[in-house]
């Protein structure tokens, strides 16, 4: 029988996930193979797709230049390239985000996608997601250098959860969204597959890298699988579940499940702690 591990995410959405730099890369591809050694297939499987809403990415652009905010945040690569094709459209360049205020990026991809497209990343949390944001946020609250800084501007998807501008509201910042993009459940015919690894118990490991993903999978695993208890099916399978942050996790736990958390909020983070999990299973089964 097949040993599969489910990501997520398609190759594409991989290589951007803040996996650029030269190093990150080659320990992906080294814990791949540590894991291929092991006896697992990983499939690359993409749930969800991103669906541009042209009209709030035209505002939110209007939004930015008619308004003087002190921060602006990027929360995906999907924020950066649509902020970065209205600016450009609009006759402007990139560096008018430095020009006005301080850009900050959740990650390492959303980082080098802005740092490609010409503008400076003047902040990055230490931890990958909206807990880190708040951290980081804490952090220049308390900073002298930001005493009169407190407009916060945050470009992102529909379907993004409150926590951080809640957060940040309590920590007495204005913050300001605009949801640029929806994010729907990606439908192909792959889910036939994943449908058919669930059945005969060869999947092994899934690893979510959102909560979108979350939710697109059992959206999507409900119509394609002849199994009205996929949850169950997960639970007496033993299907390992990793959860690429804590708000993933939250998500999964929803469901009734209890997923492992990776500490490092990234798909590298991820098999770094699925490859540890094996290893620990391995020297005691």
């Amino acid at each position: 029988m097949q040993k599969i591990i489910l990501i997520t995410r398609d190759r594409m959405e991989v290589r951007e996930d803040g996996e650029s730099n030269a190093s990150s890369s080659s320990n992906i591809k080294s814990m791949i193979a540590e894991l291929e050694g092991k006896g697992f297939n990983l499939v690359l499987h993409k749930t969800i797709d991103v669906v541009r809403d042209e009209e709030r990415v035209i505002n939110a652009l209007n939004r930015f230049i008619s308004s003087e905010y002190d921060f602006i945040v990027f929360m995906s690569v999907s924020a950066v390239r649509f902020i970065i094709d209205a600016i450009h459209a609009n006759g402007l360049e990139p560096s008018i985000l430095n020009d006005r205020c301080y850009v900050i990026a959740v990650g390492p991809s959303t980082r080098d996608e802005l740092v490609k497209n010409g503008v400076k990343v003047d902040l990055i949390p230490s931890r990958y997601s909206s807990y880190g944001l708040i951290e980081l946020f804490r952090s220049i609250k308390d900073d002298p250098k930001y005493s009169d800084k407190v407009r916060v501007f945050i470009p992102r998807s529909r379907e993004a959860s409150t926590l951080l501008v809640d957060a940040l509201t309590s920590l007495g910042f204005r913050v300001d969204e605009e949801h640029i993009y929806r994010i729907v459940p990606s439908r192909h015919d792959g889910w036939k597959k994943v449908a058919e690894y669930l059945a005969n118990g060869s999947l092994h490991y899934i690893i979510f890298t959102s909560s979108s993903s979350v939710n697109a999978f059992f959206t999507l695993i409900n119509e394609y699988s002849k199994d009205d208890t996929i949850i169950d099916a997960i639970l007496n399978n033993g299907t390992g579940i990793v959860a690429i942050g804590p708000l993933t996790a939250d998500t999964l736990r929803a469901y009734g499940l209890n997923p492992y958390v990776a500490d490092e909020h990234t798909v590298h983070g991820t098999l770094k702690l699925l490859l540890k999990i094996v290893e620990d299973i391995e020297y005691n089964p």
